[in-house]
């Protein structure tokens, strides 16, 4: 009841006029879904895969719950234990990534300078593949690894993010502290092509070994829920219904895309033009859910060639399975506080099983987020 109440006082937030609070939205107006298209094609249902590769068809269940999928897929010795996160490079020069097509939650925003970073989860980090480039954390990002109740790993944060994990007692894995080939190492034969700040890498059996030997709390806190956003039950499939979406444009970082695969029923992301492939295993990265959520961002106070990230609240996008709506996110003033996903009823989000990638992009970047019908 509590929670109903509570969803129903932000929803209400979002619709007042001038408020004045964190909470409105001052940025562009949503352009019409439908704007261009016939009325045959705008009533012509989408064609897409009855099960996602993502949402059941790529694994056995073992009845343990993965709470950032949804999915009953999890060894049953990481039931109700802390993710971990990693904090991953995605700078033109540090491409392909290590890891990202194993991560069953990446939230990607802004560090600096328009370049944008990974925030990668994985459930099942005991047996995690080859993780990085690890780079730098920056605030938002503490935010975000705390809020998932992660183990956040990391190489190096600027001084606001130290002194932030300081004064919560909030323990993470920063590389930097560790000896080298302990918690990471320098990929040699990346060396040869990139710089060494873009070769860091951690996997599973280090990570492993840190973990068990750091006496960190590994299970989640008693108050975490089952799954950290609402999915849909087994089986079932959620179709955004407000437009449909067969490729998605967004002006963050590398002009991400995210294109629909109706063999698989998952949105396909590029980057530059190109696929974003994982080095591990050359696979473009496809994903179930594509999150779009608008943040105001300013130049940090300390350092202007920083950029400060309000995780609070805003408005979105929610695609999925060739469907699209718009959405409403709200993230509580306390650190561990969850982020929360409302349709346009005030009613919780409901996301379909699998994989999901969060883009968080500025408001001013909002009439920029595009969309077509045409893959």
């Amino acid at each position: 009841m509590r929670r109903t109440l509570a969803a129903l006082l932000i929803f209400s937030l979002f619709l007042a006029a001038g408020c004045g609070t964190v909470q409105e939205y001052s940025g562009p107006e949503f352009s019409d879904p439908w704007a261009g298209l016939s009325s045959e094609e705008a009533s012509a249902p989408p064609a897409v895969s009855e099960t996602p590769k993502s949402a059941g068809a790529e694994y056995v269940s073992t009845g343990t719950l993965n709470p950032l999928t949804g999915q009953s897929n999890l060894p049953s010795y990481m039931a109700r234990t802390r993710p971990v996160s990693v904090l991953i490079n995605n700078y033109v020069k540090a491409l392909p990534q290590n890891g990202i097509t194993a991560a069953d939650l990446v939230i990607e925003a802004e560090a600096e300078g328009g370049i944008t970073r990974l925030l990668a989860f994985y459930s099942d980090w005991r047996s995690a593949p080859v993780i990085g480039s690890i780079r730098e954390a920056r605030l938002h990002f503490l935010d975000l690894a705390q809020s998932f109740d992660s183990i956040m790993v990391y190489m190096g944060a600027n001084q606001e993010t130290k002194d932030a994990a300081k004064a919560r007692g909030y323990k993470t894995l920063d590389a930097a502290y560790y000896s080298d080939k302990e918690l990471t190492y320098r990929d040699e034969e990346l060396k040869k092509t990139r710089a060494a700040e873009h070769t860091v890498m951690t996997n599973g059996e280090m990570l492993t070994k840190v973990i068990s030997s750091s006496k960190m709390r590994t299970a989640l806190g008693d108050d975490y829920p089952q799954t950290c956003f609402k999915f849909a039950a087994g089986g079932e499939l959620v179709i955004p219904p407000a437009f449909r979406a067969r490729a998605v444009y967004l002006p963050v970082g590398l002009n991400a895309e995210y294109h629909f695969d109706e063999t698989t029923g998952l949105y396909m992301r590029s980057l530059a033009g190109a696929a974003q492939t994982d080095l591990n295993n050359g696979e473009q990265v496809g994903v179930t859910n594509v999150l779009v959520l608008f943040a105001k961002q300013y130049a940090n106070p300390n350092d202007a060639t920083m950029v400060t990230i309000d995780i609070n609240a805003g408005e979105g996008y929610y695609f999925s399975m060739c469907g699209g709506r718009k959405i409403y996110w709200q993230k509580g003033v306390g650190e561990t506080d969850r982020i929360m996903l409302y349709d346009e009823k005030g009613n919780e989000l409901t996301l379909n099983q699998g994989r999901t990638w969060i883009n968080i992009i500025s408001t001013t970047l909002a009439d920029r987020v595009t969309w077509t019908q045409i893959g």
